[in-house]
């Protein structure tokens, strides 16, 4: 099975990012990992996602993470959508892990 595209709207909280991604869930290409279209609250990876949020000395355990996601991921759709706002502070960790990201 081909991995599906990652689209990570990295945006600043009460930015309008939820109504956004929702607009962009409305394609039947796309799936959401959580209803309001933050990963970070999977049940999976919330505690290391919320421990570890704004403490930038420590890497996030992108390849677990991306596991979680898949495991999560609806397979009929292409593009998974994710949008949890502290990844606006790491970017560039999360191209390494996730193929193809935009």
């Amino acid at each position: 099975m081909k991995e599906p595209l990652y689209l990570f709207l990295l945006a600043l909280n009460n930015s309008g990012s939820t109504a956004f991604i929702k607009f962009l869930n409305t394609s039947p290409n796309t799936s959401l990992l959580e209803r309001n279209g933050e990963g970070q609250w999977l049940r999976s990876v919330r505690k290391i996602m919320q421990e570890r949020q704004l403490d930038l000395t420590q890497e996030m355990p992108w390849e677990f993470i991306k596991d979680q996601y898949l495991q999560k991921w609806n397979y009929r759709s292409k593009i998974i959508l994710e949008k949890s706002n502290p990844n606006l502070l790491r970017a560039k960790s999360i191209q390494k892990v996730f193929p193809g990201v935009k």
